[in-house]
């Protein structure tokens, strides 16, 4: 059961804020790889804009995506009803 609305006490806060500052969110701030992982890391992120997949991870994704049908599949009559409301009106 959540406890929204409570409000933490000011002991509780200064808990919370030295639990964060023990163990900070931004990991590797002020720490340093080695030059193999480095480079490894520069090595996988060339070319790529904003963490986009490479050529070859596209051209997979639409090989495995061909002859998928997106979206529900319509029926024949459903078309045909289209077809007729729409008579005359593309002009």
């Amino acid at each position: 059961m959540a406890k929204k609305g409570i409000k933490f006490t000011d002991q509780h806060k200064m808990k919370l804020k030295k639990a964060k500052l023990k163990n900070p969110v931004r990991y590797w701030l002020g720490k340093k790889r080695d030059e193999k992982t480095t480079n490894k890391i520069r090595k996988t992120l060339t070319g790529r804009k904003n963490g986009s997949p490479s050529k070859i991870t596209r051209q997979k994704i639409g090989e495995a995506n061909k002859g998928k049908l997106k979206g529900r599949k319509q029926l024949q009559e459903t078309i045909e009803k289209r077809k007729k409301s729409m008579i005359g009106k593309n002009k």
